[in-house]
């Protein structure tokens, strides 16, 4: 079977807005910090450059994210939470195109670790109740209107797709017994 890779949603507007509002707020507070008088300035200095390299990193990476399906093995690449799980890992069954603003099966309770922002998810979250016995979800969320749901064996993966509808083409060929 040919490779399939599926392109994820960047960010929208919101979630540049977002970014860029934090890199400014934490430009704000390095050079604040910077001015001020001995250990104290190394004591912020350095966790502040820290904090807008992560988020750099994670805003640059975002626009190149996606999930790839070759070899029997499902990839979500992704800044800082990349994982591969192996074809029979996805429940296909449930596989499902879902509306987040709508759906209270699947509404997030709150994030474990990783980025929550208004417009953007990435990182590891709670459900607020079970979804095919797991609570514990990976996201890559930038439009909540057209989120991907793939219950893997140990969590719920859920991204937002570039085209969804199409995803769910190029993905039915799983949910069939016979492909996995």
């Amino acid at each position: 079977m040919d490779p399939i890779s599926l392109s994820l949603a960047p960010l929208s507007t919101m979630g540049i807005i977002w970014f860029v509002g934090l890199f400014v707020l934490l430009w704000y507070v390095l050079i604040k910090t910077s001015s001020a008088d001995g250990f104290f300035k190394y004591l912020w200095v350095l966790p502040i450059v820290a904090l807008i390299s992560a988020l750099g990193y994670t805003f640059v990476n975002t626009w190149s994210s996606e999930l790839k399906i070759e070899e029997q093995q499902l990839t979500l690449s992704v800044p800082f939470y990349s994982h591969s799980w192996s074809i029979s890992e996805v429940n296909w069954s449930k596989v499902q195109l879902v509306d987040l603003t709508q759906s209270s099966e699947l509404a997030i309770s709150h994030r474990e670790n990783g980025v929550g922002l208004p417009e953007f998810k990435l990182g590891y979250f709670r459900l607020k109740q079970d979804f095919d016995g797991k609570t514990t979800a990976l996201l890559a969320i930038t439009e909540p209107r057209h989120v991907l749901v793939l219950p893997t064996d140990n969590l719920v993966v859920m991204v937002s797709l570039k085209h969804p509808q199409q995803a769910l083409l190029l993905l039915s060929p799983f949910t069939d017994e016979k492909q996995i």
